[in-house]
């Protein structure tokens, strides 16, 4: 499953387009061999530390809360 906000986007590749293959963002939606559904993905705030500027504003801030909101919404402890 792929998403991206073309907002984000814009800001990082107008600043950055050397990261287009971190885009859009993937997560993987699978299930295990013990029955249950796991999501899986790239931890986008860490990702966006390690590369600075633009890329961890972005990246680390608006785009990993986001995540984080889908997730909660998706995912049923």
């Amino acid at each position: 499953m792929e998403l991206c906000k073309a907002d984000y986007a814009k800001r990082v590749l107008s600043t950055n387009p050397e990261v287009s293959t971190l885009m859009p963002c993937a997560w993987g939606v699978y299930e295990g061999t013990d029955g249950k559904v796991y999501i899986s993905g790239m931890n986008m705030g860490l990702m966006g530390k390690m590369f600075g500027g633009t890329i961890a504003e972005v990246m680390g801030g608006q785009v990993s809360a986001d995540e984080s909101k889908i997730l909660q919404s998706v995912v049923k402890p």
